[in-house]
C-alpha cells in the first residue's frame, strides 16, 4: 500500500459524495464519449481501497457499488505515466478473463480502455 493511499482513498469518498448532488451532466458526458469513441459503456468509477464506486455510466454497466476485486481500475493505478491502458480481449488477459464483469451473462465485457483520474492534489482515484 503506498504511504499516500489513506489520503487518497479519503478524496476519493469526498469526491463520491459531492458526486450524489449531481444534475446528469457527467452522463451526458458518458453518453458523447460512447457516441464518439462507438462504445456501448461508458463508466466513471471511484477506487476507494475496497470499494469501486461505478458513480457515473452509460450502457451496460449500471451505477453501483462492487468490490474492489471486481474492478479494473486499479491496473491502471500500476503505470507510473497515467497513461491509457487499453484490454483488447478481456477474455484472453489472465488479470481479467476470470472477472465477474467479464464472464458474467449479464455484462460479458471483452474490450476496455482505462484513462486514469487524478484529482486536482494529484492522487490517481478511479479510472474513465
Amino acid at each position: 500500500m503506498p504511504a499516500c493511499q489513506p489520503e487518497r482513498q479519503e478524496t476519493a469518498v469526498g469526491i463520491h459524495k459531492q458526486m450524489t448532488l449531481r444534475d446528469g451532466e457527467l452522463e451526458s458526458t458518458l453518453r458523447a464519449i460512447c457516441k464518439v469513441f462507438d462504445v456501448s459503456t461508458a463508466t466513471v468509477s471511484l477506487l476507494t481501497g475496497e470499494r469501486i464506486y461505478l458513480a457515473a455510466a452509460c450502457g451496460a454497466l449500471p451505477v453501483c457499488v462492487c468490490p474492489d476485486r471486481w474492478g479494473f481500475c486499479g491496473w491502471s493505478f500500476l503505470n507510473a505515466n497515467h497513461e491509457l491502458n487499453v484490454v483488447e480481449n478481456m477474455l484472453e488477459d489472465a488479470r481479467f478473463s476470470e472477472n465477474f464483469f467479464v464472464v458474467s451473462e449479464t455484462f460479458k465485457l471483452v474490450f476496455y480502455v482505462m484513462a486514469p483520474l487524478i484529482s486536482a492534489n494529484g492522487h490517481r482515484i478511479g479510472t474513465l
